[in-house]
């Protein structure tokens, strides 16, 4: 899935990849702030086969972490920023993340089931330095297969509970290709 970016960052390093406000991120930014948090990953034990839980708003740091996930081979739990403890308590138990990263609201609902230690405050003082978009680090090699877990987004839960839907590596980058041909978006090179 992050094969995406990362041919991104190389064919078009200086192009706007995520505008969010009046902040700009670069594609080759964003992949330097991936590696960046990638390392950072690591050095948390997160690696191929893991989850790691993701309750973040609408923010660049966003792409960043589910980049430097996919790098990793491991998969991130995508969790609505608007759950209680409830639904929280319900998506973890369902995907056993090893780790998270969250703000707002969403780091204490994560630190109270994964320990504090465990979780990556984006708003945080280290927060910078862990998707630092002016990094050196270098990425880290594939640890996934096509098949391997991609990424947990969860169902609205109008009946029940949330319930975890899985994506593979491969129904991610199908998806990606299908609505790229049906929204005609793209390069034709």
């Amino acid at each position: 899935m992050h094969s995406g970016l990362e041919s991104a960052a190389t064919q078009f390093p200086d192009h706007p990849g995520v505008v969010a406000g009046d902040d700009v991120w670069t594609y080759a930014e964003l992949q330097r702030a991936s590696n960046a948090a990638a390392r950072h990953l690591t050095a948390q034990g997160v690696g191929p086969g893991d989850r790691l839980a993701l309750m973040t708003s609408n923010r660049p740091e966003f792409v960043v972490v589910v980049h430097a996930a996919s790098m990793l081979g491991a998969a991130p739990v995508l969790l609505n920023v608007a759950w209680k403890a409830l639904e929280v308590e319900t998506a973890l138990t369902l995907t056993a993340p090893r780790y998270g990263v969250a703000d707002g609201d969403g780091v204490g609902l994560l630190a109270e089931r994964l320990d504090q230690e465990r979780v990556l405050d984006l708003d945080a003082d280290v927060a910078p330095a862990v998707v630092d978009r002016s990094s050196n680090a270098e990425s880290p090699p594939d640890a996934m297969t096509e098949d391997d877990d991609a990424v947990f987004v969860f169902s609205s839960g109008t009946t029940d509970r949330p319930k975890a839907v899985r994506h593979t590596h491969r129904s991610m980058v199908l998806s990606m290709a299908h609505w790229r041909l049906a929204l005609g978006l793209g390069h034709d090179d």
